[in-house]
């Protein structure tokens, strides 16, 4: 008996999970329930104005949309308190009333469910007329140095000079061809300037180079070989070619390796900026743009380059399931990766093209947003994470003018002022001040502040930089400083308009 009676029990206990055994038709979808639509967040995305004068009018709407048409609000953080803010629109508007500096701003945008923000952006409101210098600070002493320090490190390839091959060639780094062109072109001379880029010619493209153009990834400088080519000179087409598509990491396979060899880490920025330089050039000599792995060589390096500045700004140094090793932020680098960039830029509306067409837009809507908030990062929030030294600014203003640290982690050493990088980087804030003025991204306030920042960084390389040690600090200093002179001639012309 007692046993029947647990039986009983326990089909009764059962029947309600047996039920969906016994009745299939269970299974199906209650015709009478609701299931709820998926939810999609809405999008949100505008440029800031940065800078702006005191007593001048402010005002910053940013664009949003929902996929699923709900009714969007928006809030702010850190607003101005001369500043009002609509939640309706997401306005940012008001009359600027002192000099000051805005930090750590961020608006964003709610459908009732999800939110998306802006990143965090800065404005400062400076006092007086927003007025740039006609000639950049120091020119003379600069132009003086091109010539004084040019000869010594010009002599100094000479094969005759008594110096080994090893020496010469550590003179030559940075393209001292390329220097040697640009400065006989800015003088007016033809000599000794020509003499000495033959002589950096020989060491680096005939006794390092030769005969297989086995190119080091490091030391990859195609513009003064090209140069030559296209102005008649005995470098070759094929030579040009090489200098692309030779060598350590020529081929977009070769940054498919993982970890330290991964083309999404930005321990490989450097070698990917070199060859941006070199894949342009080669075009530059007439050699078709080259396709590898499904896409143009140059679209692979722009979706890296991206990934790059995204680590360097925000120290995340795990791009998907790669894991990046040797992680810093050394700003000489991105100052690499920035001329790339320009010289790409360039290239691109040159050619009719759009510069734009291969950006990947995973972190910025486009190379100019990306440009001006990387750049304004560097100089205004970008900080020492590690070491002594923790939390001190990167960027370090004196009266000798500007410079960045070394890198952002480290000794003391690591962490130091480095004099002698400025001018690797000074000119990408000339070239986004006339590039954002020419097409409206920026206003006269925003493009006279980042063209201040440029010169501040130039003047103090011209004050500091160690060119009398040895042609490589020579070189750094003068590789992409001639487009700095030309670039800001051409925007004090622009803002005389």
């Amino acid at each position: 008996m007692s046993t029947r009676i647990y039986s009983i029990f326990s089909i009764a206990f059962l029947f309600p999970f047996l039920g969906g055994c016994l009745n299939e038709e269970s299974n199906e979808p209650d015709p009478t329930v609701e299931v709820p639509a998926t939810n999609t967040a809405p999008t949100i995305s505008g440029t800031p104005l940065s800078v702006i004068g005191v007593s001048e009018s402010y005002a910053f709407t940013p664009l949003a949309s929902d996929a699923d048409g709900d009714t969007l609000t928006f809030s702010i953080t850190n607003r101005p308190a001369w500043a009002t803010f609509n939640d309706a629109s997401g306005e940012l508007s008001g009359i600027t009333v002192a000099a000051s500096d805005w930090t750590d701003i961020q608006i964003s945008v709610s459908d009732g469910t999800a939110t998306a923000s802006l990143q965090p952006f800065s404005i400062r409101v400076v006092e007086g007329n927003i007025e740039l210098a006609t000639s950049p600070p120091l020119l003379n002493q600069w132009e003086q140095n091109a010539v004084t320090y040019g000869q010594v490190w010009g002599a100094a390839l000479d094969p005759s000079s008594g110096n080994t091959a090893s020496q010469r060639l550590d003179h030559q780094y940075y393209d001292a061809q390329w220097v040697f062109q640009q400065i006989g072109e800015y003088v007016g001379q033809a000599e000794p300037w020509a003499s000495y880029a033959s002589y950096a010619e020989r060491v680096y493209r005939d006794e390092h180079l030769a005969p297989n153009f086995n190119v080091l990834g490091y030391a990859r400088f195609p513009h003064g070989l090209t140069n030559d080519h296209l102005n008649g000179g005995d470098t070759t087409l094929e030579q040009v070619r090489l200098m692309r598509d030779s060598g350590a990491f020529a081929t977009i396979p070769e940054f498919q390796r993982g970890n330290f060899y991964d083309g999404y880490c930005q321990s490989m920025s450097r070698e990917m900026a070199y060859l941006m330089h070199a894949n342009i050039t080669a075009e530059r000599a007439g050699i078709a743009r080259i396709v590898d792995s499904g896409a143009p060589r140059v679209a692979h390096y722009l979706r890296w380059m991206e990934v790059h500045f995204y680590q360097w700004q925000q120290g995340d140094y795990r791009p998907g399931d790669s894991v990046c090793q040797n992680f810093r932020f050394a700003p000489f680098m991105a100052g690499l990766n920035l001329h790339a960039i320009m010289y790409f830029y360039d290239w691109e509306v040159a050619n009719g093209r759009d510069p734009n067409a291969f950006w990947d837009g995973q972190y910025w809507p486009s190379v100019e947003a990306m440009l001006v908030d990387f750049l304004t990062w560097m100089r205004r929030d970008a900080r020492v994470v590690s070491g002594s030294l923790t939390g001190e600014s990167m960027w370090i203003d004196s009266t000798d003018g500007a410079t960045l640290r070394y890198q952002d982690r480290g000794t003391t050493q690591n962490t130091n002022p480095a004099w002698d990088l400025g001018n690797l980087i000074a000119p990408a804030y000339t070239w986004m001040a006339l590039r954002g003025l020419e097409s409206g991204m920026l206003s006269r306030a925003e493009a006279v502040d980042l063209a201040t920042a440029g010169d501040d960084l130039f003047e103090g390389t011209v004050n500091r930089a160690a060119i009398q040690i040895g042609g490589k600090w020579f070189n750094q200093s003068y590789r992409w400083s001639f487009d700095y002179v030309r670039w800001r001639a051409e925007l004090v012309a622009l803002l005389a308009e």
